[in-house]
């Protein structure tokens, strides 16, 4: 009796394909530059395209939870999400400058007025100080301001006018750029469709023996950002919002501008609260308030005051609820960051260099622990303070992914935030997840 039947076993030696010499270590050094080297020479040839890119890239990132929020729940396709989306997005950007300009150029408009009070405002204080003696010296207020407000005449009146010019100036620039925008969004729209294909084929580059350690990189750099990103436009409008209502209360002239001021310059690290400061001050000093009949002096005083007691409000209780720690790093390390992000791109350079620094820190301490052979589970962790002595890190809850992105301050000292706010951090993290 036959048993069943098997076919021959396959001829291997006639099937195999032929495998290549693998590169010897030179070889692959002399590629490794020379890669980098065209590498550089294409960062160079594209260079004026990097800042579109760049906003590409971060807008991607800020509507990917988005999208992915409205793919859940309406269960519609993804190119039909990120239409619907981008939809919003386009009518937002057409909307918004059609309401807020108008309001924007009567504020400018009105600057006229405030700055001839503050001409009359400066003479009169001047007048009001009369000569005075110092060691024997008799001092002249008057004489010395002269000069000053003779030049003060002939520049003011063409003060207005220039800066409405520059603000149409923008204006046009803005127009003139609106190819860029339409790249911008074109781009940003293919990356959000596409955005779980774009991660796959970018995990897959990653070696399998640094799996682990690529994933927590990614999850550490991009709770800097979520946190970054999220809370500086929260913070910023609430800041703007809150400076423009306390303005308008104490009779501040052009309250809607400088609280519009206030918030942008809410994005420029340190100093930029302190620069919002300075024109709302000279114009409660030399105009004094509409609401209450107080001296121009006293309520620049109060203008100052109220200044100081937002920035309190903000570094004390919204900055630690809002963005946190996760970027750990000082103010003269951010300033300087700043400083550079301005020279090499502009505002956007100056509101990025905080989360770019506190990225490259974290990529930067896993290079450092690679190095020397040092353990690499902390990349990116504040160290702890010098009188807590104990373990580093508790292990993580999955392979390659960390328990948490807060400190030990964060999880034992600080205050809980807000109910509001936590429920807006979970849905983001959850819908970058």
């Amino acid at each position: 009796m036959q048993g069943p039947h098997r076919s021959p076993p396959a001829r291997r030696a006639s099937r195999e394909v032929p495998v290549s010499r693998p590169w010897s270590p030179r070889v692959k050094q002399w590629v490794a530059l020379g890669l980098i080297g065209l590498g550089l020479v294409i960062l160079r040839l594209l260079w004026q395209f990097l800042t579109p890119l760049a906003l590409a890239l971060l807008l991607t990132y800020v509507l990917t939870p988005s999208v992915n929020f409205v793919q859940r729940r309406a269960e519609w396709p993804r190119v039909g999400a990120t239409a619907f989306v981008y939809l919003i997005l386009v009518l937002l950007l057409f909307l918004v400058p059609l309401t807020v300009v108008p309001t924007f150029v009567a504020q400018v408009a009105g600057i006229a007025v405030n700055l001839a009070d503050i001409q009359a405002g400066l003479i009169a204080w001047v007048n009001s100080i009369g000569p005075f003696t110092i060691g024997g010296i008799i001092f002249e207020p008057a004489q010395w301001i002269d000069p000053i407000l003779g030049e003060l005449q002939r520049t003011l009146p063409n003060l207005v006018p220039t800066s409405v010019n520059l603000f149409f100036g923008v204006a046009t620039s803005f127009v003139a750029s609106l190819l860029w925008l339409v790249f911008i969004l074109v781009i940003s729209f293919y990356l959000v469709r596409d955005s779980a294909h774009v991660a796959a084929y970018l995990w897959g580059l990653v070696p399998p023996a640094y799996a682990e350690d690529a994933a927590i990189l990614v999850h550490r750099i991009n709770n800097i950002w979520n946190s970054f990103l999220r809370g500086q436009l929260v913070l910023s409008s609430i800041v703007g919002a809150v400076v423009a209502i306390a303005l308008v209360i104490l009779g501040v002239p052009n309250a809607f501008l400088l609280g519009l001021l206030a918030a942008l310059l809410e994005m420029v690290p340190n100093i930029g609260p302190v620069l919002s400061m300075i024109p709302a001050v000279l114009i409660a000093l030399f105009s004094g308030s509409v609401n209450w009949e107080i001296s121009n002096g006293l309520f620049a005083l109060i203008v100052v005051a109220t200044y100081f007691l937002i920035q309190q409000v903000e570094n004390n209780y919204l900055v630690p609820r809002i963005i946190g720690g996760s970027v750990h790093l000082h103010p003269a390390v951010v300033l300087v960051g700043a400083i550079v992000g301005a020279s090499t791109a502009g505002i956007l350079g100056i509101f990025l260099a905080a989360p770019v620094l506190a990225s490259i820190r974290v990529v930067a301490g896993y290079a450092y622990a690679k190095l020397l052979d040092l353990d690499s589970s902390a990349i990116g962790r504040e160290p702890a303070a010098p009188e807590r002595v104990g373990p580093p890190l508790a292990p993580p809850r999955a392979a390659g992914m960390p328990p948490s992105s807060e400190g030990p301050a964060a999880r034992e000292g600080a205050s809980a935030p807000p109910p509001w706010l936590t429920w807006i951090q979970r849905w983001w993290r959850r819908e970058q997840d």
